[in-house]
Formats: C-alpha cells, sequence, structure tokens
C-alpha cells in the first residue's frame, strides 16, 4: 500500500520510509531489516499503524463556588471543547485557569498539552455593588458608596443633624444591624 504522507517509523535499527508517527491519524508502515550475523535481510509486508488519542480526566475545581460537572475527558493534542460554567454568589466567572491562583488561562478551543490527569481552576472577579446612604433627615456629603463582598467598607461619610449626635449607619431606618468602616 503507497503511504501518501510517506510517513515513517524506526524501532531497534528497523526503520520504514517516511517519519515516526507522533499524531493521531493512520500510518502505513513497511518494516526493512538488514541483515546482521546469522540473520538474512527483510522486508515485512504493509501494516497499518492507527494511533488513537490519549484520554486524559480533567477535575474541575470551582475554587470556592460550585460547578456542576466536576469531571470531563478530553484528548491530548486536541481543544478542550465544551467547558462547564461555575457560579459562586457576589462574584462573576473569570473562566478556567491551571492553577488556584495565577496560571494559563483554558478556553473551549485551547489545546490539551498535558497528557496526565489535572485539574482546571476557577478564577472569580468579586462583584462590586452600590450602598446607598441615607441620612435620614440630616446631610451627608456623598449619598453612594461603591463596596465588594468580603472587604472592609472604607472610610464612611459622616452626616450632620442640627441637634443630633452622629450614631453611625445602620441597615435600616430605625433599626438594623450597624455598619462600620472595618
Amino acid at each position: 500500500v503507497d503511504d501518501p504522507n510517506n510517513r515513517t517509523t524506526s524501532a531497534n535499527g528497523a526503520a520504514s520510509v517516511g517519519g515516526a508517527p507522533s499524531k493521531v491519524g493512520t500510518y502505513y508502515v513497511v518494516a526493512e531489516i538488514a541483515a546482521h550475523g546469522n540473520y538474512l535481510a527483510a522486508t515485512s509486508n504493509t501494516a497499518i499503524l492507527t494511533i488513537q488519542p490519549c484520554a486524559v480526566t480533567v477535575t474541575f475545581n470551582a475554587n470556592g463556588g460550585s460547578v456542576g460537572t466536576n469531571t470531563k475527558t478530553v484528548y491530548y493534542d486536541e481543544a478542550y471543547g465544551d467547558l462547564p460554567t461555575a457560579t459562586r454568589t457576589g462574584y462573576t466567572f473569570a473562566g478556567w485557569y491551571t492553577s488556584s491562583t495565577g496560571g494559563t488561562k483554558v478556553t473551549n478551543t485551547s489545546t490539551v498539552t498535558n497528557s496526565n490527569a489535572h485539574t482546571l481552576y476557577a478564577h472569580w472577579t468579586a462583584n462590586q455593588y452600590t450602598v446607598t446612604l441615607n441620612a435620614n433627615g440630616g446631610s451627608v456629603s456623598t449619598t453612594t458608596k461603591q463596596v465588594t463582598p468580603g472587604n472592609t467598607y472604607g472610610q464612611l461619610p459622616t452626616p450632620t443633624l442640627s441637634t443630633y449626635t452622629f450614631d453611625g449607619w445602620y441597615t435600616d431606618r430605625t433599626s438594623g444591624t450597624k455598619k462600620t468602616q472595618s
């Protein structure tokens, strides 16, 4: 059989024409063995060698969030394909990465270059929210503040109201939980 790509493989000094198979596909192999010692030279019949993709298990670590699919089988030297989307309250999913912090971003078109089972980690961007500051009859220099869950409020303004002393910011007009800068 003629191989249109003229690929070759060799092992232990025996070689055939074309090049060593290194990718998924079909190869046509003819072994030519040189005479050595008491052995005569020989040529084998053509054999067909089919190389299958290497299956790799990928584990998804939601890194503080949750993900519906914990593992997926992908194939070495092929694209990852569809990847799950993780969720986390107060955060926006920023994608899958090769490390829990830092690392290389992996997308559905990224090529699988690790032939061993490996883990991809979710990265997150904290959402910011606008808190409205109601001076409850007084006046305040600013009426809104951008906050990020898990972080401190930072410097909060002090409102003024004639004949009153400011007691603090609360989550409700007449009661609620007192909020501080920290």
